[in-house]
């Protein structure tokens, strides 16, 4: 499917899923559908999906604006998808280059103007949520070992794979989990909707203002998180399309954030077992939401852990404490040897060395240098892209 760079996910979703008579669906989405597609796949949105991967994975075309007075199109040598005929009526010059294209899927908007882009979408399909299951950490840590070892095509196997839990008060922990099941009509959304901006919020964090989250009452906010997305917020007993499911369009208070990590999973539990140990320690008032993720081939990916991704997510207020947060995740989690990247979107700001340290000198090269050729080494017209989060991350 061919799509602008400028197209929403919501309006994509209601176009492939609901605009032609052969219905498709995307393969993945995060749960918001307010993101322009170039926007998703720029900043590696990660979703949920055990068997697949993030939204750059199923991107195989890219159209660049650069400034060079010539668009550019890349696709990889390895799967070329876009005639010759294709190229030439864009009047585009052609670049087809596996490492050139895994740098531009997470360009971090520093590779020009996504101006449109082919991707994959699949047969439409449902996902099945039934009741959310409540389990404690050591069966938790069964199932991701099986989840580690599901294969690709394994249809029998969770497609969207989530746990959710309280560091203050650990067990319960609740698993939100699908299945991929094919398509069988029209299923009306549940009323309220899910995820949907309806005046009752749609997280947590929606519906408190910073302040309150600076209050010297950490385990009763988070309690009350917790009993929230409980009762507004959890997927379960609900059969939907990625379209119906993945909804939501967030609104924040002034002054709330995100720190979101990625680690293997057959690192989640030691990692879970450090961050809570942190958020105790800093009277940090935040539930965790986790996702599964199959890596992904985007070289600065932060999903690209190995045999899957798991991703963290833990909401609080902006400032001095979400700094003090982070800082101390990455030294614990390098004392501990735990492999882990941080959400690009999501974290209060990475240095050069943090980043090489992250991603490895090989990746970071390869993408700099994918970035000089789509400029021509032209100074000048990297400037226009550079930003200061890449400048302090070593990636102008």
């Amino acid at each position: 499917m061919l799509g602008q760079g400028g197209a929403t996910i919501g309006s994509l979703n209601n176009y492939l899923e609901n605009g032609t008579a052969n219905r498709r669906a995307f393969q993945t989405s995060g749960i918001g559908n307010g993101q322009t597609i170039a926007g998703a796949i720029s900043g590696n949105t990660h979703g949920s999906a055990v068997r697949f991967g993030a939204t750059p994975d199923y991107v195989v075309g890219l159209q660049l604006v650069t400034g060079r007075g010539k668009s550019l199109w890349l696709e990889r040598a390895s799967y070329p998808v876009m005639s010759d005929r294709f190229i030439a009526d864009l009047n585009a010059d052609l670049v087809r280059d596996d490492d050139v294209f895994a740098a531009a899927q997470v360009s971090l908007g520093a590779f020009g103007i996504i101006a449109a882009l082919v991707f994959e979408a699949a047969e439409i399909y449902h996902l099945a949520f039934p009741t959310a299951r409540e389990i404690n950490q050591s069966q938790l840590n069964q199932e991701l070992k099986a989840l580690a070892k599901v294969s690709n095509d394994d249809e029998t196997k969770y497609y969207h794979y989530e746990f959710i839990f309280n560091p203050y008060k650990l067990n319960p922990v609740l698993v939100a989990a699908a299945k991929k099941v094919p398509y069988s009509g029209h299923v009306p959304p549940p009323k309220p909707p899910r995820w949907q901006l309806d005046g009752a919020g749609l997280i947590p964090s929606d519906n408190v203002p910073a302040w309150v989250l600076r209050l010297p009452i950490p385990k009763q906010i988070t309690g009350y998180q917790w009993k929230w997305y409980r009762q507004h917020a959890l997927l379960e007993d609900w059969t939907g399309t990625p379209g119906q499911v993945f909804s939501a369009t967030s609104s924040y208070f002034k002054g709330i954030v995100e720190t979101a990590f990625a680690v293997s999973i057959d690192d989640a539990i030691k990692a879970m077992d450090i961050s809570i140990e942190i958020v105790k320690e800093q009277l940090v008032p935040s539930m965790c939401q986790a996702r599964m993720v199959h890596p992904t081939k985007s070289l600065l990916g932060f999903t690209r852990h190995s045999p899957k991704s798991v991703v963290f997510e833990f909401a609080m207020a902006k400032g001095r404490g979400h700094v003090k947060f982070e800082n101390e995740l990455r030294r614990r989690f390098a004392d501990a040897g735990i492999a882990h990247t941080f959400h690009w979107s999501k974290n209060s700001g990475l240095t050069a060395a943090q980043i090489r340290r992250m991603y490895g000198e090989e990746r970071v090269t390869k993408w700099l240098a994918a970035r000089d050729l789509v400029f021509d080494k032209d100074p000048k017209l990297k400037k226009v892209f550079d930003s200061p989060y890449t400048v302090r991350g070593g990636l102008a």
